[in-house]
């Protein structure tokens, strides 16, 4: 039955658009774009504040202050997919919530062209820097005991 239904098969196999590469100009105007960017640079940064997510997004698409798109929502977004966690950091007066990708190990496939990335070589320059810093390297140790 199979073998007879192979023309058919292969014949609408066939008709399956290729899949290509998107070139984006300006991730402002695309928020599924810009939410995987997102991912990718928090997989660089993390852990990450709103505010530190935010700053880093406007400074590299500026022309998003001028589109409806909102980060902290895409960041919320890209938790609810599984894609970031999160995690509640205390201190007397006030809680800070700081992000991280889920699967730490995923740096090295980037949603964006990897080809024009290296972020396992930013990300080894970006935590040199924070174990060097006493309160940062305390937020990532709770992030190793909360995964």
């Amino acid at each position: 039955m199979v073998l007879s239904a192979a023309d058919q098969i292969e014949e609408r196999i066939k008709r399956i658009p290729e899949s290509h590469s998107v070139k984006i100009v300006d991730l402002s105007i695309s928020p599924k774009h810009l939410l995987f960017f997102i991912y990718d640079l928090t997989s660089v940064i993390y852990p990450a504040s709103i505010s530190m997510i935010n700053y880093y997004v406007s400074a590299i698409v500026p022309s998003l202050a001028a589109s409806a798109i909102n980060v902290p929502t895409l960041v919320g977004l890209a938790v609810a997919m599984g894609l970031l966690r999160s995690v509640t950091r205390k201190n007397h007066h006030s809680s800070e919530v700081f992000y991280a990708p889920v699967d730490t190990n995923r740096i090295g496939r980037p949603f964006h062209h990897s080809r024009l990335l290296y972020l396992e070589a930013r990300r080894a320059e970006h935590s040199s820097v924070l174990l060097a810093t006493p309160q940062a390297k305390a937020i990532l140790d709770e992030f190793r005991e909360a995964a």
